[in-house]
């Protein structure tokens, strides 16, 4: 059975990009850690494409999270789960609030 993969990623700063390093454990004791990607001119009509690696979802998480501790966000998007369900409790403990002061003054609403 092929071990996970374990894939890193680092910010380097000076160079302006971000190292990924790919490797598998092996029972062993040792790591075969992937080469630098080679790129092969081909022509484009007959170029039949095959994916550079595949990887689990677990390992495609795990070079999510990877990039993400390097600070790389999505482009678009309107943020996570979990902070949109902070900003809607926020919004309906502000409507509480704000419906709460408004009956305690007189104000009639229409709920």
């Amino acid at each position: 059975m092929k071990e996970s993969m374990l894939i890193y990623a680092e910010r380097q700063i000076l160079k302006r990009k971000i190292g990924v390093t790919i490797m598998i454990p092996r029972i062993d004791g040792k790591i075969d850690v992937a080469q630098p990607l080679v790129f092969k001119a081909q022509d484009q009509e007959t170029t039949v494409l095959n994916h550079t690696f595949e990887i689990s979802p677990n390992e495609a998480q795990q070079m999510i999270d990877e990039l993400w501790n390097c600070g790389v966000r999505p482009t678009e998007g309107g943020g996570s789960a979990g902070s949109i369900a902070a900003t809607e409790k926020h919004l309906k403990d502000m409507k509480s609030i704000a419906f709460g002061a408004l009956k305690n003054i007189g104000v009639k609403l229409d709920e």
